[in-house]
């Protein structure tokens, strides 16, 4: 950075020759100038003669180390302009720019520049009038409160997403807040967001004092909660933040003085280590003895509609009832269980099975939704579960229902927030907080996975995304098919770095109806086999011909005939599951063609659903659609064929007939396109 540019950012200033000045130690409580600095051969050479280390020095000030080595280069190749924050007048003058650019050791560097009045700039603003960023905006609007961030991109970020207030920063973010005008805050309300660091801290505590003595009214702090170190507002809204959370949380906004500042709890950075022989050793304790462990994240992998969810439906009917597990016949520890599913309705789907499986239904607790807090209105502001930002919810909620053995994720996919599926790096550093929690509530944490298409590659490669998923399990299970009997499903161990098991368990689906208030319901459960099987994932995982590989129009056909083997499916969830698999659109669709499945709409607003042309066999039928009652699979011909749907008021429901897909192929294709919306 240029020498000027430092000087900018300090106080007390005075020039003691060429290339040399003296100002106060911003490290330190300088009364009197102590800090000397010079600039020779590129370089920016800074001596405290109290004591201060340099680097305290550069911190103080917002600044890099390396920054001190490029005094005289403003080498615009050198460099990348990411962005430019106008700051202006009162009547929208440009009066300087805080620049954003990339270097290139890939870190981010600001910079500030004013007009020089002949179409170029000055790399400092001595001498200019600095104020607060979006003026104008603050002035047209006297009754909203002004919300000071940290920096432009928080504030960016916050009138983007539609956040209620006026929001603003100062240029130098937590570093120069003095040298700018607060005269405008007179007579307002004052609400400072900081962020989650140090430097936020101290940004909260100037600026209190800097805005009270400008006159506001009123200064409170808002703390957004679940930000990571260092995180602000970005982070935030990131992590699923909206304008009604934000709205609830400025009410909630507690009021400031520079004492309460001062006892704010502050982020700091360290190590966490134990010495080895402090540790007390202790054995695993086994959920499922040998098979998953409480205290540690396991996963369940498979092709949709092979019976992952049922598994995991008897794994919560064995904990809830303290039943006895299919292997070992040892009876399991009664204890609470925790489901978060959104695949499966909890009405019409979850709750059946768990009565088929003869669960106590009154253990099994069903995580629909978390809050963000009241709205101003005195609703609550609800939002989806997500695995980045809400894992403390997640642990009140386990210590209110006093505790539970059983944790089911289902499908892990469905929580990742904003985290890439793709990336190791991203997908670790969300598994490990879980695993802490599995940890900290002595909970097994059982994650559902589908597999991907590659049908040629280790049975490890198969779990969709990216590898950290199996990697990061204690654990890890596949639910398969077996190619020598087609109703009977193989439970097999893919990995276990804490048991020995190295044996697996068969099981068939049998179908079941339950009592309800409106009349039976038709569902399915598991049946164990009794005894194990040797059969490996590998070999369970392998192309059915060995010496043939599929093409990608007999998968996606595989693909379909397993998913619609229970019955029928709405085509939006056919949709999804087809290319969470990595099944292209088309290539289902040609499935759908040669398969003979067929389109029906059920009723005007529940949208398209698709069916195989024949029933399964009773033996291959596990279930119903998901979404469908018994009394909705009826015959709508007199000749008892299955196949026409009717809906509520007995009127057949529309259904694309053989007929009408031979002579308007075309047409079955557009109106596939219209399931897309």
């Amino acid at each position: 950075m240029k020498v000027e540019l430092l000087l900018e950012r300090l106080d007390g200033v005075c020039s003691r020759g060429p290339g040399k000045w003296e100002a106060r130690c911003p490290a330190h409580n300088d009364q009197c100038p102590s800090l000397s600095i010079k600039e020779a051969n590129d370089k920016i050479l800074l001596h405290c003669f109290a004591g201060c280390k340099v680097s305290s020095i550069t911190a103080a000030v917002g600044v890099e180390m390396n920054d001190l080595f490029t005094a005289t280069s403003h080498d615009q190749t050198s460099r990348k302009t990411v962005r430019e924050f106008n700051y202006t007048d009162e009547g929208g003058t440009l009066l300087y720019q805080v620049v954003r650019e990339d270097l290139p050791n890939g870190k981010k560097n600001f910079q500030q520049r004013r007009p020089d009045q002949n179409g170029g700039w000055i790399w400092n603003l001595r001498n200019t009038r600095r104020v607060l960023y979006r003026l104008p905006n603050i002035l047209q609007e006297q009754k909203a409160p002004i919300i000071l961030h940290e920096g432009e991109k928080a504030v960016e970020a916050a009138v983007l997403a539609g956040l209620p207030g006026l929001h603003s920063t100062t240029a130098g973010g937590s570093n120069a807040p003095r040298h700018t005008d607060f005269g405008p805050v007179k007579g307002r309300d004052v609400i400072i967001c900081p962020d989650n660091d140090d430097p936020g801290e101290n940004y909260l505590q100037e600026v209190t004092k800097l805005v009270t003595a400008a006159g506001a009214t009123s200064v409170k702090v808002l703390r957004l909660p679940g930000l990571p170190s260092k995180g602000d507002l970005v982070e935030w809204l990131q992590a699923g933040g909206t304008a009604e959370t934000f709205a609830a949380l400025i009410e909630q906004g507690e009021h400031v003085t520079s004492a309460i500042v001062k006892a704010a709890p502050i982020v700091r950075e360290r190590a966490i280590f134990r010495r080895v022989s402090d540790i007390q050793a202790k054995p695993i304790n086994w959920l499922w003895n040998g098979r998953i462990a409480r205290g540690k994240v396991s996963m369940i992998a498979g092709n949709p509609g092979l019976g992952k969810s049922q598994v995991t439906a008897s794994m919560a009917a064995i904990v809830s009832m303290s039943g006895a597990w299919p292997d070992n016949r040892t009876a399991c520890e009664v204890s609470n269980v925790v489901i978060l599913s959104a695949e499966d309705d909890p009405a019409d789907t979850i709750r059946p099975r768990l009565e088929a499986a003869k669960a106590d239904l009154s253990r099994v607790f069903i995580l629909d939704a978390v809050t963000d807090g009241t709205l101003v209105n005195g609703s609550e502001s609800r939002r989806g579960f997500n695995l980045r930002s809400d894992l403390s919810r997640l642990g009140t909620m386990l210590e209110e229902i006093g505790g539970a053995a059983l944790i089911v994720i289902d499908p892990i996919t469905a929580y990742l927030g904003t985290t890439d599926s793709h990336k190791n790096a991203e997908i670790r550093a969300l598994l490990s907080p879980l695993a802490e929690l599995a940890a900290k509530h002595e909970a097994a944490v059982v994650r559902v996975s589908h597999f991907n298409k590659n049908s040629t590659g280790e049975a490890l490669m198969r779990v969709t995304g990216s590898l950290a998923f199996v990697a990061a399990a204690r654990a890890a299970f596949v639910v398969a098919r077996d190619h020598e009997h087609e109703a009977r499903r193989l439970f097999l161990p893919l990995k276990n770095n804490l048991g020995n098991d190295q044996t697996g368990l068969a099981f068939t689906m049998e179908p079941i109806q339950v009592e309800s208030a409106t009349g039976q319901i038709e569902t399915s459960r598991v049946l164990w086999e009794a005894g194990t099987v040797t059969t490996t994932a590998q070999e369970a995982m392998a192309p059915h011909e060995a010496n043939e590989a599929q093409s990608d129009l007999d998968d996606a056909k595989d693909f379909l005939r397993e998913l619609l083997i229970e019955g029928a499916q709405p085509a939006k969830l056919i949709r999804t599951d087809a290319e969470d698999a990595g099944h292209a659109w088309r290539t289902i669709q040609r499935a759908q063609r040669e398969l003979g499945v067929i389109a029906f709409k059920k009723g005007m607003k529940e949208g398209w659903f698709w069916r195989l042309d024949s029933p399964p066999r009773p033996e291959e039928r596990q279930n119903t659609t998901k979404n469908a009652t018994p009394r909705d699979w009826q015959p709508s011909h007199s000749s008892g064929r299955v196949g026409g749907l009717r809906s509520g008021d007995r009127k057949p429901i529309m259904e694309l007939s053989e007929t009408f897909r031979s002579e308007s192929p075309l047409v079955t294709d557009e109106i596939e396109e219209v399931i897309d919306l």
